[in-house]
C-alpha cells in the first residue's frame, strides 16, 4: 500500500486511528494536540510542517501513533535514512501494540527503503564533538554507533574547539555498511619566541613585564599580543610588541642602550 496522495494518506490516519489500541489514546493534551495538528498538515501535504508537530508530539509523549508520524513525513519529504530509522524505532518499540494496517504498513516501507539506503557509522574518538553529515547536524560525539542513509556519497564533518576540524566524503552501498574513523588533532594553542640581544651584554629578558631569563632565550608563550623587553645593571631596550599566532614562530632581536 503506497501512500502518496493526501487522500491515501487521510485514509491511512483513519484507518490506523481505528485499529489503534485503546492505550494509544492515553496521551497529554499537548501530544493529542501536536498530533492533530500533524495530521492537518498531512492533509494539507505541508510535510514539513507535519513532520515538526508528529516529533513535538513523540517528545511531549513517545508513542507508536506519533513514531509512525513522523516515520512518514520523512518518508513522503524524500529523507530514505530517517524514515527507515523511524520505521525502525516503531517496529522495535510498539511492535506488538501496531495494528495490523501499522504493521503491514512499516514491513512493506522498510523492505523498500532497503532498497535504496546504507548504514553509515562515524566513530569520534574524542568526546563533545559537533558532528555533521550533509550540513546537517547529527549529534555530539559519541554519536549513534550506525545510522541509516540514502546510497550514495555523503559528507561528514567534525568539529570540536581546540583542535582542527576534520572533513570527509564517504560513499554509502546499499544495504551496505562505511565506517568513517575520526581522530581529531589538536591545534596549536602556542607559539615560540627566540631573544637575542645585539651588544655583546646578555639581557634580562622581561615578557609583559615578567623577567623570564637571559638571552639568548626562547620558549613557548601563549599566541596573542606580547610585549618584550631588556635590561642589565648597564643598559635596556625598548619594548617590543610581538602578534604570535598559534603553531608559529618568532625571532626578537633587542636593540640595548646605556
Amino acid at each position: 500500500m503506497v501512500l502518496r496522495s493526501p487522500r491515501s494518506l487521510a485514509l491511512f490516519l483513519a484507518l490506523s486511528l481505528a485499529s489503534a489500541p485503546l492505550s494509544a489514546f492515553a496521551q497529554p493534551a499537548a501530544a493529542q494536540a501536536e498530533i492533530a495538528e500533524g495530521d492537518k498538515a498531512t492533509r494539507a501535504k505541508d510535510y514539513a510542517a507535519a513532520l515538526a508537530h508528529y516529533q513535538m508530539a513523540n517528545l511531549a509523549s513517545s508513542s507508536a501513533r506519533a513514531l509512525m508520524g513522523v516515520a512518514d513525513a520523512h518518508y513522503q519529504l524524500g529523507r530514505t535514512g530517517e524514515s527507515y530509522d523511524a520505521y525502525n524505532e516503531a517496529q522495535t518499540t510498539y511492535g506488538p501494540k501496531l495494528g495490523p494496517i501499522e504493521k503491514a504498513l512499516v514491513t512493506k516501507r522498510l523492505k523498500e527503503l532497503a532498497a535504496k539506503t546504507g548504514w553509515l557509522s562515524i566513530r569520534v574518538a574524542e568526546q563533545g564533538a559537533q558532528v555533521e553529515a550533509d550540513s546537517k547536524p547529527f549529534g555530539v560525539s559519541p554519536v549513534p554507533v550506525l545510522a541509516r542513509f540514502a546510497a550514495g556519497t555523503h559528507d561528514v564533518h567534525v568539529t570540536k574547539t581546540g583542535f582542527a576540524a576534520f572533513s570527509a566524503h564517504v560513499d554509502v552501498a546499499v544495504d551496505g555498511t562505511a565506517i568513517v574513523e575520526v581522530k581529531l588533532a589538536p591545534v596549536a594553542a602556542q607559539g615560540h619566541v627566540v631573544v637575542h640581544a645585539n651588544g655583546t651584554e646578555p639581557l634580562r629578558v622581561i615578557v609583559d613585564g615578567v623577567d623570564v631569563g637571559v638571552t639568548p632565550w626562547e620558549s613557548d608563550v601563549p599566541a596573542g599580543t606580547h610585549s618584550i623587553a631588556g635590561r642589565s645593571s648597564s643598559a635596556q631596550a625598548e619594548a617590543q610588541t610581538v602578534e604570535l599566532q598559534a603553531g608559529s614562530r618568532a625571532a626578537v632581536d633587542l636593540v640595548s642602550s646605556a
